[in-house]
């Protein structure tokens, strides 16, 4: 199904029938990422599978992006199409998404359930790139020729950096990584499940116990031996947490 935001045409799947449940995927992800989850929910929720801008099958922003953009295109969804409050599961970079929109439009959610959620985000990055464009001369004029070099820097220290998941929108990445969203964990009233692989490698497993404390009445569940791919991976004991923490009264 198509939905169109911002001139931009992106695409959304719905599967089964009850209480509205959204389904957001991480940065590199798509609707297609959530799917084994989606199939065990779809007996007792109406699930809904975005791509995200940029991801799947949906386009690309027509510029670079912020978390404050994304939140935007999730939340005019959430009116346009759901238009209840809705049950919000979000891996990685959509749980950055949920927690932003849960601190600003609590009347859209039902339950909040994070997984290894992209919040808390390091500046160090962001500190040296600036130093570097002021500290290299003509940085404007000669920064195509470091593009190359930058590319093999990843790849040799950061294999697994996001960056080069979708080099087409390093803008978005880039602003998004500068944006810590540390500050709206506390402003959240929603009902809120954490859950995390102890070797989350993308977003440490320590990064759960300080949203778990700045969020009160949350609740925190670590699945030992797990990876940043928890609900990829381990999707029934993720489907098993997260019917358990919505039937719970």
């Amino acid at each position: 199904m198509k939905f169109e935001f911002a001139g931009t045409t992106c695409y959304y799947k719905e599967i089964g029938s009850g209480k509205p449940l959204l389904l957001v995927h991480g940065w590199g992800g798509s609707s297609q990422s959530l799917l084994s989850l989606a199939k065990r929910l779809k007996d007792s929720y109406k699930v809904y599978m975005l791509d995200l801008p940029g991801f799947g099958k949906s386009e690309a922003p027509k510029s670079a992006w912020g978390v404050d953009e994304y939140s935007a295109f999730v939340s005019e969804f959430l009116e346009q199409v759901i238009k209840t409050p809705v049950i919000y599961f979000g891996h990685s970079f959509g749980g950055g998404i949920g927690v932003y929109l849960a601190a600003n439009l609590p009347s859209m959610f039902d339950r909040l359930i994070l997984c290894g959620a992209a919040i808390i985000r390091n500046p160090t990055e962001a500190r040296a790139s600036k130093i570097i464009k002021k500290v290299i001369p003509f940085y404007s004029s000669f920064k195509k020729y470091f593009r190359p070099a930058r590319k093999l820097y990843y790849k040799i220290f950061y294999p697994r950096s996001d960056l080069l998941k979708n080099e087409h929108l390093e803008g978005s990445f880039r602003k998004i990584i500068n944006q810590d969203l540390s500050s709206y964990l506390p402003k959240i009233t929603t009902p809120t499940l954490i859950l995390w692989g102890s070797e989350d490698s993308y977003t440490p497993v320590k990064q759960s116990h300080i949203i778990h404390e700045a969020m009160s009445g949350s609740k925190l569940e670590i699945l030992t031996g797990a990876s940043h791919s928890l609900p990829l991976e381990q999707s029934e004991w993720v489907y098993k947490n997260l019917v358990d923490f919505i039937d719970r009264k």
